[in-house]
């Protein structure tokens, strides 16, 4: 054990002679930690809040049930505006999109599967791809939310089924 003890003295002594070992063996490591927690340090703080414009043309209880969605998602920081302000906080950069109910978006299964006229329209900033991408996921989420919401409502459900 003695051995062992006088050896890694031994090697302590090299190592400190040199100045430029004492950086890369202590200092070296000590950069590199803080560096890469600044770059990490906001992290772990969860979702920024992407914001975003939405406009309700249709003024249904379904409407506002699934707006309430997209402002219960902490992902999201949801704003209401008419659809030209809308747009131009679009045009501008100022948001990453708005989200455009228009007339007949709570009408029930008709809505769903009408493929003449769009129900819901997302206006996107084409510089922020990835940002589109992710909200249309948040979209469906909110859309399914709520639509389970109404398969709840019993009377609802009697209400769309025609005899």
């Amino acid at each position: 054990m003695k051995k062992l003890l006088f050896l890694a003295l031994k090697d302590l002594r090299v190592l400190l002679s040199d100045k430029g070992n004492i950086f890369w063996v202590f200092g070296f490591p000590v950069l590199f930690a803080l560096f890469f927690g600044a770059i990490y340090s906001g992290a772990g703080k969860g979702p920024s809040g992407m914001k975003i414009d939405v406009v309700d043309e249709d003024n249904s209880e379904y409407s506002g049930s699934y707006i309430s969605k997209l402002e219960s998602d902490e992902a999201l920081t949801v704003v209401h505006l008419n659809r030209d302000e809308a747009i131009e906080h679009v045009r501008k950069g100022k948001v990453a999109a708005s989200v455009i109910l228009n007339e007949g978006f709570g009408d029930g299964f008709e809505a769903l599967f009408n493929r003449d006229e769009p129900r819901l329209e997302i206006a996107s900033d084409p510089s922020r791809r990835m940002e589109s991408g992710y909200l249309q996921g948040l979209l469906a989420k909110a859309q399914f939310e709520a639509l389970g919401d109404k398969f709840a409502n019993q009377e609802w459900l009697r209400g769309q089924i025609k005899l």
